[in-house]
Order: structure tokens, then sequence, then C-alpha cells
């Protein structure tokens, strides 16, 4: 389990500041140093127990200390329920394209990390089973060394186990004195009973 323990007002924004602060940039290096060891991470689900827009936040950090890092790594936002990572971009260049009847979104971040933003007017599951992420990474997989998918909060969706054939590690998000402790141990029993590649618990306060 790993705190990444920031007490200053404005959780996401110190999350986002990874190049103003080398203690949360060295935290992110570990974190990634760590999954690398235990797991083949070219693919990494990123999830809440019941947060959203803070996982967002800490997928866009963790790509970032990636390219901080010379690896590349693309964000796919398949959290179609409550897509949070679009509002989270700056110097976004836009480029609209249909894959499997499904609007993708492509954005720059930062000039050095990629994003794909899935259109939410589409019914979630179908996009899980009908192999639109993993086309999506199978067109990319020369470019990118990484891949980081934002899946929809545990608490209340369950499509983390229809990637179980192609996410090789899974970090959940919890927040201190937030998320309560029954449902991080059922977000984790969760991800033991389907045979889901758990990496890490991330506890941020």
């Amino acid at each position: 389990m790993n705190l990444f323990n920031k007490n200053k007002p404005g959780m996401i924004d110190n999350l986002l500041n990874i190049k103003q602060n080398p203690e949360l940039f060295q935290s992110f290096t570990q974190l990634q140093n760590e999954i690398t060891v235990d797991f083949n991470t070219k693919v990494i689900a990123i999830t809440s127990i019941e947060k959203d827009n803070l996982s967002a936040a800490f997928a866009k950090a963790f790509a970032q200390t990636f390219a901080m890092n010379k690896s590349n790594a693309l964000i796919i936002d398949a959290n179609l329920y409550n897509p949070c990572l679009k509002g989270l971009l700056n110097q976004k260049q836009d480029n609209a394209e249909f894959k499997d009847g499904l609007d993708v979104q492509k954005l720059i971040v930062d000039k050095s990390v990629d994003a794909i933003c899935l259109n939410k007017h589409v019914y979630p599951p179908e996009v899980y089973k009908a192999g639109t992420i993993q086309n999506i990474i199978n067109d990319n997989e020369n470019k990118y060394e990484h891949f980081i998918i934002l899946v929809p909060e545990l608490k209340e969706h369950k499509e983390l186990v229809l990637l179980s054939d192609i996410v090789n590690a899974v970090v959940l998000i919890s927040q201190r004195n937030i998320t309560k402790r029954k449902d991080i141990y059922n977000a984790i029993a969760y991800c033991a009973e389907n045979k889901l590649p758990l990496a890490k618990t991330v506890v941020i306060k």
C-alpha cells in the first residue's frame, strides 16, 4: 500500500504538479519501479474505489512521470460513466475519429503525454466487449511502451473484469478519511476473485 501524503489544499492540483514537486515525482517514479519489477506493465488499469476525478488526476500525473523518465505512455479514458480526464488536459490538439462506431478524441498533453478520450454516449459495457480498447492498443503498440487505462470506479461499476485478458497490472486509488475500509477490502477481494493483477492500492490524503 502506497501513501501519497499531500495535506495541502487542492489535492488534484497537487497531483498534477509533478514537475514542480520533486517529492511527488519521486513517489510516482518509485511506484513505477515497483510495478515494473513485479509485473509486465504494458497495460496498466487505474481505477478509484469511489472518486473518479481523483483517479483521472492520478493517471495523468502517472503518465507524465513516465514521460519525464523517458518512457512513452498513452492514457485511454475508458470511464464512460464519468469521464474526467478531458477536463484535466491542457495544450490540447483535437483529432476526432471513429473507431468501431465510437467517437474517439485524441489530445496532446503538455507536449509529452498523449491521451485518447472515448465518447460517453454509448453503452459502456459494449465498448469493453467489442474490443475497442484492445484495438486502440493494437493500433498504437509500436509507438507507446505503456498504456494507462482509466476504468470506472469499482464501488458502482464492474467493467474492470471485462479487461482481464489485456490488463497486466491494476492500481486502486482511495482517499483517506473518505473511502471506507470495507470498500477497500471489497475492491481488493473483487480483484482477487476475478484474478485481476492488483499491483498497488494507493491511499491519497
